[in-house]
């Protein structure tokens, strides 16, 4: 009958085979290597999540801001209207009627211009500010090895 009593031993790959000590040594320092970039990898990927998680709440407060401004200016708009209608009502003359209508429009034009370079300002400032998260994660991938 067989002993299984005793321990089963493998012989080391390279006692097998007769792989040279050199070629050895070179495969194992490139699979350290591999293991070393895929780490690194995994770190950059884990910061690249949180890159864009910021990426999000910075745009998504962007979009708030952004939409919150147009109301405002929505409001304002629709109140000068309102209030030009409530001037009209009260002109007792054509010439009177088109100087009032032409100032409306003069002062409207200038609104519309300051609201349209606000919005673009913000704009570029939530722009800008959605790529800052970004410049960190890929600073860190471009970084030369240690």
């Amino acid at each position: 009958m067989a002993d299984f009593t005793h321990s089963f031993t493998v012989p080391a790959p390279s006692a097998v085979f007769g792989i040279p000590e050199p070629v050895r040594a070179f495969v194992e320092n490139g699979v350290a290597q591999a293991q070393q970039n895929y780490d690194r990898l995994k770190d950059v990927a884990k910061g690249n999540n949180v890159a864009v998680e910021a990426v999000f709440d910075v745009t998504s407060k962007g979009i708030s801001d952004y939409s919150a401004k147009m109301l405002g200016f929505f409001q304002v708009n629709t109140f000068a209207v309102f209030d030009l209608a409530q001037q009209l009502a009260n002109v007792k003359s054509f010439p009177q009627a088109a100087e009032l209508w032409q100032s409306h429009a003069r002062k409207q034009m200038e609104t519309l211009t300051d609201q349209s370079r606000e919005l673009v300002e913000l704009s570029r400032k939530v722009a800008t500010d959605a790529v800052e998260p970004f410049k960190d994660s890929v600073a860190k991938l471009f970084q030369p090895a240690e």
